[in-house]
């Protein structure tokens, strides 16, 4: 390290002048300037990505279960952790502590409804299904957000690298369906909720299950013996996870796609969107009819106007770029009810940006665990340097779902920047 060092020249001087002092003098000051050029130097300047303990950041109770293992070791780029996750079918890698919790729930959903399957009551439920034949039209979602493997994501894409192009496109899921399907899709969406897991979940094993389960349930399978079987202990616990109060719970189960996406279009205009935006976004095929209505929910209880939020919420391109994008509206509104009233979205330095009441720059970022980085350090400077005297920004906050290294928070602090970290559970 010390050969690449810019200070080599002046590390030589300093250790040549010190010979004309007694030796051990001499070698005291020699190692001071070493470990000086040491702490200068750029591969110590920041900290580096690498692996990081899985326990760290995932709860303890999602470590470890029935049919799955989190891998005691993660790794991280800065901003995002790759995690290992063990399950029947061998190891896979999981992109983002919240996508981990997805996953996982999702396995456990798959297990509980293959136990239903199992019972009388759903055997001959799903034959007078057959005899009726409504499992010809029984497909309710199918590959709703396509597979594509795109870097960056996430915070990645909207934090740390941005404008990256990203190419890919998706089915539009439900949207499209036969409509004479609601009762089914109704009993889906039902169950998908009790169970912590999504309708529209791109998942295809889990997605066949929940779909067996719809056309039993459609057939006469009472909903009182799949209630019990959800996990983390039924229906309350998995509502708090997924995070929804019960008349947006109520709104999902009972509205089709269709009926969703036109809510959202008069809750956005309402707000002052224009309309070619409001449809953009509405529009777009990946975000799942619940994440537009989980975002467009939280953006409503703001109640200021999000144009600029959606103008770059309608750009996202993956899986992981729409779930970002539920974590920020999420972020805004905790910011919006326990810190400060926001008063306004905007954009500063390329980034999607808020500002409060008390006129602080409110910097939402939806990451697993945040370091010391280059792109951290770059970004610090930059939105400390919008404060200013008689200038429109007071104070600059960072507001996380994740967890920041004690050099993040400090050299935060020494920047004036506050950082506020929320637990914001799982959404979909």
């Amino acid at each position: 390290m010390l050969a690449k060092n810019a200070r080599m020249p002046g590390l030589i001087a300093q250790c040549t002048n010190a010979m004309r002092f007694p030796y051990h003098l001499a070698l005291l000051i020699c190692l001071a300037a070493i470990r000086s050029a040491i702490a200068q130097s750029p591969e110590t300047a920041y900290e580096s990505s690498g692996p990081v303990e899985a326990a760290m950041l995932v709860p303890a109770p999602w470590m470890t279960g029935a049919h799955h293992r989190v891998l005691p070791e993660a790794w991280h780029d800065g901003l995002q952790v790759t995690y290992g996750l063990m399950t029947e079918t061998g190891e896979q890698p999981v992109l983002g502590t919240q996508a981990l919790m997805i996953r996982i729930r999702e396995i456990e959903a798959i297990s509980e409804l293959r136990e239903m399957s199992k019972t009388k009551e759903f055997t001959k439920a799903l034959a007078k299904a057959g005899r009726d034949k409504v499992g010809s039209a029984v497909d309710l979602v199918s590959d709703p957000l396509g597979t594509v493997k795109k870097l960056p994501q996430g915070a990645s894409r909207f934090f740390g690298r941005i404008g990256e192009s990203l190419k890919g496109g998706a089915s539009k899921g439900e949207t499209g369906t036969v409509a004479s399907m609601l009762g089914m899709r109704t009993k889906k969406a039902e169950l998908a909720l009790k169970l912590g897991v999504s309708a529209y979940s791109s998942n295809q094993e889990l997605q066949g299950e929940l779909n067996k389960a719809a056309r039993a349930m459609a057939a006469g399978a009472m909903m009182v013996e799949v209630a019990g079987l959800a996990v983390d202990g039924g229906a309350s616990a998995a509502l708090s996870v997924i995070g929804v109060n019960q008349t947006l719970h109520d709104t999902l189960v009972n509205s089709t796609p269709e009926d969703l996406q036109a809510a959202d279009r008069k809750i956005l205009l309402g707000l002052g969107v224009p309309v070619a935006l409001a449809e953009e976004f509405v529009l777009n095929p990946w975000f799942s009819p619940w994440q537009e209505a989980l975002i467009v929910e939280a953006l409503n209880r703001i109640g200021v106007d999000p144009s600029v939020f959606l103008a770059v919420a309608k750009t996202v391109q993956t899986e992981e770029d729409a779930r970002y994008f539920v974590q920020l509206a999420r972020l805004y509104l905790k910011q919006h009810q326990d810190i400060a009233p926001l008063k306004s979205f905007q954009i500063e330095r390329r980034i999607l940006c808020a500002l409060d009441a008390k006129d602080a720059l409110v910097v939402a970022v939806s990451l697993d665990y945040g370091i010391w980085s280059a792109r951290m350090a770059q970004r610090a400077e930059e939105f400390a340097s919008l404060v200013t005297p008689n200038g429109p920004v007071k104070s600059v906050r960072l507001a996380v779902d994740g967890l920041l290294s004690e050099r993040v928070s400090h050299e935060l602090m020494q920047r004036g920047i506050v950082s506020s970290a929320f637990t914001l559970g799982t959404w979909h």
